[in-house]
Parts: structure tokens; sequence; C-alpha cells
């Protein structure tokens, strides 16, 4: 497992938060602890970071702000940990807003949480006709993430036929299958039409992007965006998402 820092958010006074993090360092993660207390989260790194959120009868809505936002904002990674109890409706609204993993149940094992972490290592599909562009985001991106390249539009569906990736990051404007043709083939597709795609742009013009965001992408990023932004926006694009894991 390449992750070996976990940051837990929570009360070291529950018995299940204590044994949860003796298990997370029997399994040789390395635990930062916080008190789910703004003034203390609001400190956590303004970068990618893993965050096990445990959720007891209070938690704080300006924490629970500032977890959605970093998710959001700085590529935090939540865990998000049993139930909340004693919330007003708004609060439960807002928290179930909050994008990660949830475990809805106690306990969760060690072994569990970093199967969880090992999944956002996710596979990208880079498609570009431009060789400088792909090395470039293979660069940028391999230390993160498994990126697979096509040069041309073709090649990219060729790949797509044979392989699953979570994500494609697709250049707007090719020769011969241009960006628009290679999103409609995947929507399309039976078993591709769900597939996230973000666009890759070298146009910042106003006709561009209303030309692309009329295509309903899941994003676009411009291509003079330096290497940290378009980085960032990657695992923006990955934490905010929300799903369940199964007990």
């Amino acid at each position: 497992m390449s992750v070996k820092d976990i940051y837990v958010i929570g009360d070291e006074k529950r018995m299940v938060v204590r044994s949860f993090i003796n298990d997370l360092k029997s399994a040789q993660l390395i635990v930062h602890f916080l008190p789910a207390e703004y003034e203390s989260v609001s400190t956590l790194p303004k970068e990618s970071i893993h965050i096990a959120v445990c959720f007891d009868d209070t938690m704080p809505a300006d924490v629970m702000e500032c977890l959605r936002e970093g998710s959001t904002d700085k590529g935090w990674y939540l865990y998000l940990i049993g139930k909340i109890g004693g919330l007003s409706m708004n609060d439960k609204k807002h928290s179930s807003g909050i994008p990660g993993v949830r475990f809805p149940y106690w306990p969760v094992p060690a072994k569990t949480l970093i199967a969880e972490i090992e999944k956002t290592r996710k596979d990208i599909l880079v498609v570009d006709d431009d060789p400088m562009m792909l090395r470039s985001l293979y660069n940028w991106l391999n230390d993160n993430y498994n990126i697979h390249a096509a040069n041309s539009g073709h090649a990219a569906l060729e790949f797509l036929h044979m392989n699953d990736v979570d994500l494609v990051l697709l250049d707007y404007e090719m020769p011969m299958m241009n960006g628009r043709q290679v999103l409609e083939q995947i929507r399309t597709s039976y078993d591709k039409k769900n597939l996230p795609v973000i666009f890759l742009t070298a146009k910042n013009d106003r006709e561009t992007i209303k030309s692309i965001v009329g295509l309903h992408p899941n994003g676009y990023i411009l291509k003079s965006n330096s290497a940290e932004e378009i980085k960032r926006a990657v695992t923006s694009f990955f934490s905010s998402q929300i799903s369940v894991a199964v007990n």
C-alpha cells in the first residue's frame, strides 16, 4: 500500500474510536488524530490527504462544512464512519452532501479502510494528438494514478473497448475524430455511457467554452493551467464523489 498516513477526526474518549486507531496503527499506518473541532480541522494540510471521520451524537456544523470544502478545494479523501445523531433536518441534509466513502456501521476493520484507500489510485485514459501534451500529463499525474495514453479518437475508442478506466481526459480539438465525436461514441455505448469524461482545451474563448459545456461533460480543464492546477482538478473530481462501503 502506497498511502502510509491517515488523519482521524473524532472523540478519542470513545472506546470504539480508540480501538479503531489502534487497529490502524497495527496495520502500519501513521495515525494523526484531531478532535472534531473547527480550530483543529482547519489546520489540516491543504493538499490531497486521507481522512477518517468518526461520527457520533455530535458533529459541529462548521467542521462538516470544512470537510466538504476540503474535499472539493483541496482534494481530501474522506472516509465517513458511523452516523450522526441529534442533528436538525438541515444539518442532516448538509452532512449527507459531504463527499466521500461512507461506512454506516461500526466497527470498521483497518483492512477494510485500507482496501478503500487503495481504490483511490484510479485509472485515467489521456487522449491527445500532441505527444508533448501526452508526455506532460503522464509525468504530472503518474505518481498518483495509473495513466494510459491514446493519440487519437479512434485509438481511444479501441482502448476503451478492451479496458475499463475511471476517467477520460479528452482533447476537445483533434484531427480525424474530435473530442465531441469521441464523447458521443462513449455516451451511446451500453457499458461506457456513464464513464466520466473531462475535456482538455487550449482555447478559453466564450464560444469554445459554451460549446464544451453544452456537451455536458464532467468538466473541462484548460491546457494552459499549471501542472499543480491540473493535478488539483483531477484530484478534486475523484474526491468529490460519494460512495457507500459494503459491510
